[in-house]
């Protein structure tokens, strides 16, 4: 059973205390720029660098010419004071400064820059020691708004800057910048055909599509416009932004899984090694276009089924000790027995839901059709539904320990029924944590253990996997893949970390 949809994620380390796991990312400052400066030969020192005078000397060139950085991105705005630098010194190993670009007479009208500084003015002068800091920006010109939100729409994948954030835009100057760290993509030499539903400021686009932004859950509608379309247009200015951004989304939005497993494989891309190396993704805000898509919200029954199966699975663990549980968790579990007895109806008849039949009328059909239901199942199902009916329509008065024994039919019916039934298995669908606390049902158990030796079979086919034994649920079920990639327990979910091999 699938676990839900992908959302943006980053990955934190999880320090093992409940407070720390729930803390809150903190982003850069709303409209700043990180940008990197590589310092010649002339600024370094014995001990360091004259961090201050290659800061004067960059503030110079900037005011009088403005300065494209080795990334090509262009900077007018001068760097703050020594105290908000950071220094990076990596001694006087050259470092090979970018080729001299192209600076012609578009490039002029367009930017507003005769001659600015490029780097491979002194290609031979620059060591891999750098300074970091942050610049107070705009990134739109003072007439420039937001027209559209790039995204594969066609590819059906979402735009990433290299800073991990789907939030390129396309503006009415016709460049591509993303409001997420502020990098200019590129400069298209013409404008593109997609006419704008809406156009945006800098500031209503951080109210609409930040973390906590004031209109963050307003209703809005932008243009997208298609990755196709931007990649075969030409192109005025294009950043090392545009290049890492564009090959990697064509690699990832073109290529056969097989071959994006096989390159993802011993890089800091593969999920599963971050999470051996104890790391815990944190969900982020959904990309713009996810919003802003007519179908952004768009599940089957069995996908339907399974959030609510997750949730009810939450609730039932919580009441051992917060009994109030129990009326989010009757409702859930009623709601996810009702999607799947509908789902293996539809497959048994295309056209049986088709007059809408309550949750008795599918359990009637389901039983013409062959499925089987026994006396005790039925019995639960009934009482699931009628204590959910009380819940849903009017007051509700039950004993807690009945509560808790319906809850907990309805799991171990669920577990038989999509495996079962529907070729399915509810621990693909149950986070690691909480399928860890109801494996020991016996019935669920059983289950587990078939699913785990048809699992087992088809693994010692892969020649590059390793199998050993979980130290979680004791048995021969901790598979790795392939060497170097992460481990899990095929079973019962456990992943092992270096911190508690330590």
């Amino acid at each position: 059973m699938p676990r839900g949809p992908r959302q943006q994620q980053m990955w934190v380390m999880s320090t093992g205390n409940s407070a720390d796991d729930s803390r809150k990312v903190k982003l850069a400052a709303p409209f700043t720029k990180e940008v990197t400066f590589w310092i010649p030969r002339r600024f370094l020192t014995p001990t360091g660098a004259d961090v201050q005078g290659f800061a004067a000397d960059l503030n110079d060139k900037i005011l009088r010419r403005g300065y494209v950085l080795s990334d090509s991105q262009i900077l007018t705005t001068t760097i703050g004071p020594a105290s908000d630098i950071e220094l990076s010194f990596e001694g006087e190993d050259a470092f090979e400064a970018p080729e001299r670009r192209d600076w012609q007479a578009a490039h002029r009208e367009y930017f507003g820059l005769d001659n600015p500084y490029q780097m491979a003015e002194e290609h031979q002068d620059f060591t891999y020691s750098h300074i970091m800091t942050r610049v107070r920006e705009p990134y739109l010109f003072s007439t420039e708004l937001i027209a559209a939100v790039l995204h594969g729409v066609h590819d059906n994948c979402y735009f990433y800057c290299p800073c991990h954030c789907a939030d390129v835009v396309h503006t009415t100057k016709h460049r591509l910048i993303c409001m997420g760290c502020g990098a200019m993509h590129a400069v298209l030499d013409a404008p593109l055909t997609t006419p704008p539903k809406r156009l945006l400021t800098a500031q209503q686009w951080s109210d609409f599509f930040d973390e906590g932004g004031s209109r963050c859950e307003e209703e809005i509608e932008m243009s997208l416009v298609d990755f196709r379309e931007v990649e075969s247009a030409k192109m005025l200015w294009t950043t090392q932004q545009w290049d890492e951004a564009r090959h990697r989304f064509i690699f990832l939005a073109r290529s056969p899984p097989n071959v994006i497993a096989d390159a993802l494989r011993n890089t800091e891309s593969d999920p599963s090694i971050l999470l051996e190396a104890g790391f815990e993704p944190v969900a982020l805000v959904p990309p713009p276009a996810y919003q802003l898509s007519e179908d952004s919200i768009d599940v089957d029954l069995i996908e339907n089924a399974c959030h609510a199966l997750r949730a009810g699975v939450t609730g039932y663990l919580a009441t051992s000790k917060t009994s109030d549980e129990l009326l989010n968790a009757i409702p859930q579990l009623f709601r996810a027995v009702e999607l799947l007895l509908k789902a293996k109806l539809q497959r048994i008849v295309a056209r049986a839901l088709d007059d809408h039949p309550n949750n008795p009328t599918v359990l009637k059909r389901l039983q013409a059709n062959g499925v089987s239901i026994c006396t005790t199942e039925a019995h639960t199902l009934k009482r699931l539904r009628g204590l959910r009916n009380s819940l849903q329509h009017g007051t509700a008065v039950f004993n807690y320990r009945a509560g808790l024994s319906v809850c907990r039919g309805a799991i171990i019916f669920l577990d038989r029924f999509v495996n079962r039934e529907l070729g399915l298995w509810m621990g693909d669908a149950i986070s690691p944590d909480e399928w860890q606390r109801i494996l020991p049902i016996p019935e669920i158990s059983s289950t587990a253990d078939r699913v785990m030796i048809e699992r087992i079979q088809a693994v010692r086919s892969n020649m590059e996997a390793t199998i050993a034994r979980c130290a979680n649920c004791d048995f021969e079920t901790l598979v790795r893949p392939a060497p170097g990639t992460g481990a899990s327990c095929i079973r019962c979910g456990y992943i092992p970390t270096e911190r508690q091999n330590t």
